[in-house]
């Protein structure tokens, strides 16, 4: 049996589920790679359950699409909320606080 969503989000500080084929996605996941933001990656299209893992997902963010983006098992956002919290820069320094900025 699969991972259930709360397990998941339970387990790492940063989760992004996603489908490989969305082109929000990618451009969320872009945003997050730029700033260097380390977050566990869960691609609902490539793994078993996937559906059923995106219904957990609605219920706990009360959204069906993807990308959505939690942040210490709080829902913080789809790709537009994402990008626009990133662009302010605020939230760039709540993932770096966190430790959660990869720094070289």
């Amino acid at each position: 049996m699969s991972a259930t969503a709360a397990a998941i989000i339970k387990e790492h500080s940063l989760v992004v589920f996603s489908k490989t084929y969305c082109g929000f996605c990618t451009k969320a996941k872009a945003e997050l790679n730029k700033v260097g933001a380390q977050y566990h990656l869960v691609e609902l299209d490539k793994m078993g359950g996937g559906d059923a893992l995106q219904s957990q997902i609605q219920k706990l963010s009360g959204i069906r699409t993807v990308p959505q983006v939690f942040l210490e098992g709080e829902f913080v956002g789809d790709s537009s909320e994402i990008r626009q919290k990133l662009s302010k820069g605020d939230f760039v320094q709540q993932l770096s606080e966190k430790g959660l900025i990869k720094t070289d």
